[in-house]
């Protein structure tokens, strides 16, 4: 339980929701959103975000910038966090990495993080530009190389986890991304867990 907590997946045809229910145990609840037949190449924006007080798990995929967004939903409650490891394409569950571009990815928590209908969505995403694709070329950078933690003053952050101290009721992942030029079956786009590994 708690490898799904929020994740996509690119399947043959659809893009694949999908979530964990605490309640009745059930580590995979799934909900799948066709995308056009010209997909590659084309920006598409996804917002993906948990309620834990309205319960449930709620996506919007909106492909291109005019299209009508798409929504799925879970009626689900997710185990309660101390914190979540947030994975952005990579291979995952034997399955490969997304094969394409990914820009403005945003992992949000707290209030407002939760986009409950189409209404609160159109509003978000009149603020999100669609991504500028006129460069002269890409290149791979890699962003991190040897992970550190540091310190961090008291005063200015506190730690979630442990004591009295729970995770915030709300959080989302978001952001813009193109498929390559070759679609495999199933890819991995993002998942957020709540284990160090894959384990179902």
């Amino acid at each position: 339980m708690g490898d799904r907590i929020l994740a996509i997946w690119q399947g043959a045809g659809y893009y694949h929701f999908t979530s964990c229910n605490s309640d009745n145990g059930n580590p995979n609840y799934t909900a799948n959103v066709n995308y056009p037949e010209d997909i590659e190449g084309l920006w598409t924006y996804v917002y993906y975000s948990h309620s834990k007080v309205a319960k449930r798990s709620v996506g919007f995929i909106q492909f291109g910038a005019t299209a009508t967004p798409q929504r799925i939903q879970h009626d689900v409650s997710h185990p309660a966090p101390n914190y979540f490891k947030f994975i952005l394409a990579g291979n995952q569950f034997s399955y490969p990495s997304f094969n394409g571009i990914f820009k403005t990815v945003v992992y949000k928590i707290g209030p407002g993080a939760f986009i409950d209908n189409v209404d609160q969505f159109n509003a978000f995403f009149a603020t999100q530009g669609v991504p500028v694709t006129n460069w002269d070329k890409v290149i791979t950078v890699s962003q991190v190389t040897d992970a550190i933690n540091v310190p961090v003053p008291e005063e200015v952050y506190t730690p979630i986890g442990g004591g009295d101290l729970t995770y915030p009721d709300e959080y989302s992942v978001s952001g813009w991304f193109k498929t390559g030029s070759s679609l495999a079956d199933w890819s991995h786009l993002f998942r957020l867990t709540l284990n160090n590994k894959a384990d179902n």
